[in-house]
């Protein structure tokens, strides 16, 4: 009897040893299997990330550094086969480098998912484009999606620094203390031959004067302002306008950031279908280096708010493209 006990207890203990067995190695099996499971995400999400990575670096890099496809794509009224690029290229079609366009910009905004989402990304990946320029006078440009960085997800960002031309184009004359003279040495300034009103220059004061054209078409779709930055407004200068038919002596303080000019050629271009004008300022010697001033056409339909001495010249700017999956 105790024999037979002895057998079923040996049988009852090697079953429960081989139940153990069995299950301590589906355990083991179920860890394995979920380290592999983890690992292989780690891996594909490694690789997903590289390659979020790479392609999001060649997208900023071809955005800042191409014109784009077709030539002119920012003043297409559909979209959908172009390849944008936000490059500046010269007279010779030669790209700025690291030079952007405002207007594309402008464009690329209020045509985002179909230039950026759709066009570049296919609609796989979230995106967001910002431009913060290093001048704070000036408002950053933000577009795109909204990305945070979640922990969730994998967010790649890319920054370039870069110049952006702003309202630049819409200057017409740009003066300060690099173009000193340039007019007068070039016997273009109106004052030249008249001796009670020459610019030559003297210990105190230095003269830049330049001669531009308006036409009584111009004033149709245009509005005129003269805009000094802050530091010119500061260097007791004076400032004189006058034309080919009328000229005038007459200083004016530049003690305005901006000034209104439609009414003055109004009146001039009253009875001339166009003329010649001169803008003269006269800048004392020691704060020369301190004058900017630009002659600016707005276009009557182009609501700016801010007519900012620093939107009419060219800013250094970050660029930043965010990325992640959808």
């Amino acid at each position: 009897m105790n024999l037979a006990l002895l057998k079923d207890s040996k049988g009852i203990l090697f079953s429960t040893e081989f139940l153990l067995t069995i299950i301590l190695f589906v355990l083991i099996i179920g860890i394995v299997a979920s380290l592999m499971v983890k690992t292989d995400e780690k891996i594909l999400n490694s690789i997903k990330t590289n390659n979020l990575e790479s392609y999001s670096s060649k997208v900023a890099d071809s955005l800042i550094s191409s014109p784009g496809s077709p030539e002119n794509w920012e003043k297409l009224s559909n979209f959908n086969n172009v390849i944008a690029g936000l490059s500046i290229q010269n007279g010779n079609k030669e790209v700025l480098l690291n030079t952007i366009s405002f207007k594309k910009i402008n464009t690329l905004k209020s045509n985002y998912n179909t230039l950026i989402s759709k066009n570049i990304f296919n609609n796989e990946i979230k995106s967001s484009i910002s431009i913060y320029p290093l001048n704070k006078e000036i408002n950053p440009i933000i577009m795109g999606d909204e990305i945070n960085n979640d922990e969730n997800f994998n967010v790649f960002v890319v920054s370039r620094m870069v110049k952006c031309d702003f309202l630049s184009e819409l200057a017409i004359l740009s003066l300060n203390n690099e173009n000193k003279n340039e007019n007068y040495l070039n016997n273009l300034c109106n004052h030249n031959t008249l001796n009670n009103l020459s610019h030559e220059n003297i210990e105190e004061y230095n003269w830049i004067c330049k001669e531009f054209k308006i036409s009584k078409k111009d004033l149709q779709y245009n509005d005129y302002y003269l805009i000094f930055d802050e530091e010119s407004t500061k260097i007791s200068g004076f400032w004189i306008l006058d034309n080919i038919k009328r000229i005038s002596n007459d200083e004016n303080n530049m003690n305005n950031v901006k000034t209104d000019l439609n009414s003055y050629f109004e009146e001039n271009l009253e009875n001339n279908s166009e003329l010649i004008f001169y803008l003269h300022c006269k800048i004392p010697t020691n704060n020369k280096n301190k004058f900017n001033c630009v002659l600016v056409a707005i276009p009557k339909e182009m609501e700016i708010d801010d007519l900012n001495f620093s939107y009419f010249t060219f800013q250094t700017c970050q660029f930043i493209l965010k990325t992640t999956y959808n």
